[in-house]
């Protein structure tokens, strides 16, 4: 258990880093994040591919896929690099801690469409943490307007 929280601990922080590094293109290069939701893309895509080749080589890769699996995947890529975009859209057009705050709130409502879909089950801790991470989300998110311009 402490690796798997290391891991989580390690995935926030390198999202959070890539997140800051484009609102960094957008402040100070005027990129905005289409853009680089776009790019992310691009370099995402090639990575992927070269990991893919690799695992392929090493005997674990693409010939594992069945067609049904293929599309599933194509389909979690769609969502993945539209959330991405969007993501980094929202914060070249606003603050970028609030889009991130509520961006991370998609775990909470992972354990919802988990509990739906996968019919896993929801014990009363993780139904607390979801209440609390959507609350959370909305405050931060709340907070920002308030503030006199």
């Amino acid at each position: 258990m402490l690796m798997v929280t290391f891991w989580a601990i390690v995935v926030a922080v390198t999202v959070s880093i890539e997140i800051m590094c484009n609102q960094w293109l957008r402040i100070r290069r005027r990129v905005e994040g289409d853009i680089t939701g776009i790019y992310y893309m691009l370099v995402e895509g090639t990575l992927g591919t070269i990991c893919l080749v690799a695992t392929t080589l090493c005997g674990s890769g693409l010939h594992e896929l069945t067609p049904a699996s293929f599309c599933l995947l194509t389909i979690a890529a769609f969502f993945a690099f539209t959330g991405i975009i969007i993501a980094n859209y929202a914060i070249s057009q606003g603050v970028a801690g609030v889009v991130l705050a509520i961006f991370n709130a998609n775990a909470s409502i992972h354990v919802v469409l988990s509990a739906v879909f996968l019919k896993q089950a929801i014990t009363i801790q993780q139904g607390l943490g979801v209440v609390l991470c959507l609350l959370g989300a909305c405050l931060v998110s709340l907070g920002d307007l308030a503030r006199p311009n």
